[in-house]
């Protein structure tokens, strides 16, 4: 989708420019279903909010990027994609959509946000930077926010260890070291790791035909707040594995109609 004050030139770079993220994105997913089934759409200069660079609409799973300032920040509404649709269609939770559990405030671990792996994996990712000292707070500190702009510094990592450039998807890995909402160098580094192993269980999913079953997994609590008096209990064992209650893979049908966070 594009907007009517975009030239053919300005649509074609886009176009362009979108392609090769997406290709680096597919290498990196080791899938080509970047698009959940062709549920997520990219508008270019056309569903734009005043202030922003880009944005996600999670009702309509539509990625914005504006006509001037679109640039750099693919890889960031992506991480809101994949936070709102694999927490909506695949880890599914009856309170929380997106699988950070949305715009909640991250000052303190959200541990009801529980169900299986990949909500997991990205409640350990979204409470590092609080455990770590960070003191986010409003916007910056939402929890999806946080999940993004962590996805989004990713990226730019990757494409830097690959000795590639690619300002359209994220901006130059210095940049993020160097502003405050970010993390340096050395606080990113334990997060790499995680990020990998999301990146691949994600892939994986997104090139299965049907469920893939995942474990309950008891929410990751960092070691700085593990030592409160209420520390959950891990899910107990029994003599078959439970799994996490998960919707068919991409099936549009919630299990609860409070399925759904706010932006």
């Amino acid at each position: 989708m594009f907007g009517n004050w975009l030239s053919n030139d300005e649509r074609y770079d886009n176009l362009i420019a979108t392609n090769e993220s997406l290709v680096f994105l597919a290498w990196l997913f080791k899938s080509q279903n970047l698009g959940f089934n062709n549920m997520i759409g990219i508008a270019f200069g056309a569903r734009g909010v005043q202030h922003f660079a880009g944005h996600y609409e999670p009702g309509t799973n539509m990625i914005n990027l504006t006509k001037k300032n679109g640039a750099g920040v693919f890889a960031h509404e992506y991480g809101h994609a994949i936070d709102f649709c694999f927490g909506r269609y695949i880890d599914q939770h009856t309170k929380y959509s997106a699988l950070s559990g949305g715009s909640v405030p991250g000052r303190r671990p959200l541990i009801d946000n529980v169900n299986s792996s990949l909500r997991a994996m990205v409640n350990e990712i979204v409470d590092y930077p609080f455990a770590i000292g960070r003191k986010w707070c409003d916007y910056w500190g939402e929890r999806t926010e946080v999940f993004a702009r962590m996805f989004e510094e990713y990226i730019a990592h990757q494409l830097n260890k690959i000795n590639q450039k690619n300002h359209y998807l994220a901006r130059p890995l210095k940049y993020y070291y160097s502003e405050s909402v970010y993390l340096t160098a050395d606080e990113f580094k334990p997060l790499i790791p995680k990020f990998n192993a999301l990146v691949k269980l994600m892939g994986t999913i997104l090139n299965s035909k049907g469920k893939v079953p995942m474990p309950l997994v008891p929410y990751p609590l960092p070691k700085a707040a593990a030592k409160t008096k209420s520390t959950p209990k891990a899910a107990t064992k029994t003599k078959s594995t439970p799994t996490a209650t998960q919707g068919t893979l991409f099936s549009r049908a919630l299990k609860s109609k409070n399925c759904r966070a706010k932006k």
